[in-house]
């Protein structure tokens, strides 16, 4: 496990600090992805956001399925922030009941073996958002 992760009884939490790409709408900025992490990087962010008058963004992460998850076990996706609603996809798939936070949602049946995560901010502020997956065991 590595310094993002941590264990308890039921299952482990792995924290998806980075490294993350964002794209900052109406905005090209050549390949129109710049890496950073959270929560580190959320003030840089949000400085550039305002220097060039920009309100909404896409956050994007890739992750690989957790190991170890057995046919009971699930396996679920949570995201807090502040600020109003988000829209967030998993493999494209837009992520039903995720637009308030904080949102939990059980993906066990929409993992792959790789998976992207893509969060819609319209109006990014306030502290940097957390994200994280929670493997939970059967039981």
């Amino acid at each position: 496990m590595s310094d993002g992760d941590a264990e308890n009884a039921n299952g482990y939490v792995i924290r998806l600090r980075g490294p993350w790409l964002y794209r900052m709408r109406g905005v090209d900025t050549g390949d129109g992805h710049t890496a950073f992490r959270l929560p580190d990087d959320w003030p840089l962010l949000l400085a550039e956001l305002a220097r060039r008058s920009v309100r909404g963004m896409t956050l994007m992460r890739s992750f690989g399925r957790p190991t170890g998850i057995g046919p009971s076990d699930r396996v679920y996706l949570s995201v807090a922030w502040d600020g109003g609603s988000v829209d967030w996809r998993l493999n494209g798939t837009t992520m039903d009941g995720a637009l308030e936070s904080p949102a939990r949602i059980d993906v066990t049946g929409r993992l792959a073996y790789r998976n992207e995560l893509a969060i819609d901010f319209l109006d990014p502020s306030g502290s940097a958002p957390e994200v994280h997956i929670e493997v939970m065991a059967a039981g």
